[in-house]
């Protein structure tokens, strides 16, 4: 008997939603062809288990524009503290909105989703051109199901649309209805404002109605509506939506009684209703008075297509130095805040990271229960104790503080296999070797462990170790000696050295789990210096250190066709010591992810280990991977600085500290070099040897100043500022650069 030929192979998921965006019809295209199921790539594993139906007869609140202020007032504030979602009915005499709105706004979406599929496709795509996209699944390639909807997407501010990019068979009715959803969107604001006890336009000043997006959602008939879902359950993430729907429903919305039982609620359409639902930026700014709320839209039987149209409000300002949080008014001694503050792009790239269901915005920026009751004071009072983390495992903490729990430090990417490491650089290599050699590993890893520098350099064989060991000598004196040098000076005010627990101590959410002394190696006042590291420590960051970077960047520029020189110059080194002891922290981190923001840093670090990398190999897969100690080795990793100069060439890449289970705490040195010249006229670049006409400039120029203002603007782990200064996809232009000397910036290692 003949065997069963092999099933057939089949495609893999991503080629399979490859495939599907290539044909630029969406799920409109699948019912036109014909499907009589619907495909795996669409199928959610039983969506509807999370939670029960609510009974027909419990539905979302209702609010009447046409009640006096004061009581729409009160029934919005109530509905959006309990519930985070209401019908607001009335509002076309009270604002003047014209009848046939919004109705014919989503009649002309249903009719360009109606188009042959010729006249769609040649919309279709991902790159919001003009401000406005059409495409199916914004989070198509990052979620693990798709759902079964068309969208097109219009950005309204605080950059407007294009009105010409915008369908012509919807384009007049959809920037009608922006005008009366703007009206609307206002009118709701000022009731929530005064539901806060605050004035009318409080919200709206915070320039919360500056920033619109428009989607407009398109539901196809689905052959099987249990299978799927045409949105997932989610979170708002800005401040308000107001939403308008057609009569075919699906709109549901999970609501938790008094009791602490959670149901799913049908938002049944209401004729001339809109629905108005809480965003999670709104629950942050109001402290916690109003709700943001899980919803969905489910699929149902209709043989008609459901189409809804969704405004989403959020803040218009958002300049690096522009935070949001609970606003001040609603903060007191009494009701401290439960929110940190954040800028608009931080907050955006926290919600760009993941795929619709699986935002939580409201716990990422969430203070824990005991930090939000006192958390200034409790940084107060542990940075008055002038003793730093050593101090806390000296009075016998048998658990980490509140302060330093850092929410699952450890989900953002897996860990690589133990044999996978950083590479190795030999500088007992001819040069032309070992500038090959530093240069590959700065193009793809950004770190490399660098050995034999001890007889090249003639580096003394006991050091790095002597530095090593008088900072772990100076960490483990007595408190009061330790107390003494204690302070947040800085280099200006403490004679280029000081001593502190975490630099971003009063900037950042979680406090990390180590103390450090910086040192400013351009002229130091030996008179500060902790007398235990008077000689070792300068010897190290002065000579040796400075010796094995001017080697580096020798090579690094030769790998990148350039003279040895082009990168050197080096003119003044920074030491700094991270201090770590962590009796139980399974929370806890040494420092958080980040880059350095410098041109090129030199690590030294005893045997206790806990520094890891990210990498990110050929097929986009990250991992972090444990950058073990190796015995007369140095660390060396490409700054932010050097990445922008090289114009991509080299990369600059996370890493971070964790803690572990040694009973010994870990030490480490890391020098930063980083531009000396810092004057307002001086500018900093890609070299303009390494571009060109086919190789433009991948950022813009800027001083020192600017680049550290950027800088010390943000916690640690929030910098990014590659992409502060990055141009935008098609933006470079070839400029001139005033290329100046390298020296050392001060950063945490």
């Amino acid at each position: 008997m003949a065997s069963p030929s092999p099933p057939a192979p089949q495609p893999d998921r991503a080629a399979l939603l490859k495939a599907f965006d290539e044909s630029r019809t969406g799920v409109r295209g699948l019912v036109e062809s014909g499907v009589s199921s619907v495909p795996d790539l669409f199928v959610h594993p039983d969506p509807y288990a999370s939670a029960p139906l609510a009974p027909p007869g419990v539905s979302i609140p209702v609010v009447d524009l046409s009640l006096p202020a004061p009581l729409a007032a009160a029934a919005a504030a109530e509905a959006a503290r309990n519930w985070g979602f209401f019908h607001l009915v009335n509002y076309h005499n009270a604002l003047a909105v014209p009848d046939d709105y919004p109705a014919r706004a989503l009649d002309a979406v249903r009719a360009f989703n109606e188009l042959p599929a010729t006249d769609r496709a040649a919309h279709y795509g991902r790159a919001t051109a003009g401000g406005v996209s059409y495409s199916s699944n914004v989070d198509l390639f990052r979620s693990p199901a798709a759902s079964w909807r068309d969208t097109i997407q219009i950005g309204f501010g605080p950059q407007r649309a294009d009105p010409a990019r915008i369908p012509a068979v919807c384009r007049d009715e959809v920037l009608e209805w922006d005008v009366h959803a703007t009206a609307v969107g206002r009118a709701v604001l000022g009731l929530l404002s005064e539901g806060l006890g605050l004035a009318p336009a409080a919200l709206e000043e915070t320039s919360c109605l500056e920033g619109k997006v428009m989607v407009c959602h398109y539901y196809p008939v689905c052959p099987e509506p249990e299978r799927t879902m045409g949105v997932v359950a989610h979170t708002d993430p800005g401040v308000l939506t107001v939403l308008a729907q057609d009569s075919i429903g699906g709109l549901q919305v999970k609501h938790t009684d008094g009791e602490g039982r959670s149901q799913w609620v049908d938002v049944n359409p209401v004729p001339g209703a809109l629905v108005i639902n809480v965003g999670d930026l709104l629950q942050i700014m109001s402290n916690d008075k109003y709700t943001s709320v899980e919803h969905r839209a489910v699929m149902n039987t209709h043989e008609e297509a459901r189409v809804s149209i969704a405004i989403f409000f959020n803040p218009g300002k958002r300049g690096d130095s522009v935070f949001y949080g609970p606003l001040p008014e609603l903060v007191s001694s009494e009701n401290p805040p439960k929110y940190r503050t954040f800028t608009m792009s931080e907050f955006l790239g926290a919600f760009f990271k993941r795929d619709l269901a699986s935002k939580a915005l409201i716990d990422h920026f969430k203070f824990s229960i005991s930090m939000a009751s006192d958390r200034a004071t409790l940084l107060k009072a542990f940075d008055e104790s002038r003793t730093g983390v050593r101090g806390l495992v000296e009075s016998g903490i048998s658990s980490v503080s509140d302060l330093f729990v850092h929410p699952d430090p450890y989900a953002s990417s897996p860990l690589a296999p133990p044999v996978v490491s950083i590479p190795v650089v030999d500088l007992s290599l001819p040069t032309p070797a070992a500038a090959a050699a530093a240069a590959e590993t700065a193009r793809r890893w950004g770190f490399f462990h660098l050995v034999n520098h001890h007889r090249t350099l003639a580096v003394p064989d006991d050091y790095p170790a002597r530095a090593l060991a008088a900072v772990r000598a100076f960490h483990e004196l007595p408190a009061p000696e330790r107390a003494a040098h204690y302070g947040r000076g800085g280099a200006a005010g403490g004679g280029g050295v000081s001593y502190y627990s975490n630099f971003d101590l009063h900037r950042s959410p979680v406090t990390s789990w180590r103390d450090s002394i910086r040192v400013n190696l351009d002229g130091p006042d030996p008179v500060r210096m902790p007398h235990a590291c008077l000689a070792d420590v300068p010897e190290w960051g002065d000579a040796h250190a400075t010796a094995v970077a001017s080697a580096m960047m020798r090579l690094l520029s030769e790998g990148l066709g350039l003279a040895p020189p082009a990168l050197e110059e080096t003119t003044s080194l920074q030491g700094k010591v991270m201090r770590a002891l962590s009796p139980s922290a399974p929370w806890g981190m040494g420092i958080v992810a980040h880059t350095d923001p410098g041109v090129l840093t030199v690590l030294a670090q005893d045997a206790v280990g806990g520094l890891q990398v990210k990498h990110t190999d050929e097929a986009g897969r990250s991992h972090w991977v444990d950058v073990k100690p190796v015995t007369g080795a140095l660390v060396i990793n490409v700054g932010d600085i050097l990445q922008i100069m090289s114009n991509d060439e080299y990369t600059s890449v996370e890493h971070r500290v964790i803690m572990n289970t040694c009973k010994e705490a870990r030490v480490s040195i890391a020098t930063f070099f980083s531009p000396g010249k810092k004057g307002d006229s001086v500018f900093y670049g890609p070299l303009p040897e390494l571009v060109s006409s086919e190789n433009p400039p991948k950022y813009r120029t800027f001083t020192m100043s600017e680049f550290l203002g950027t800088f010390y603007k943000q916690d640690l782990a929030s910098k990014a500022l590659i992409d502060h200064f990055k141009f935008c996809l098609g933006c470079g232009y070839l400029q001139s650069w005033n290329i100046v000397s390298v020296s050392p910036l001060w950063r945490q290692n």
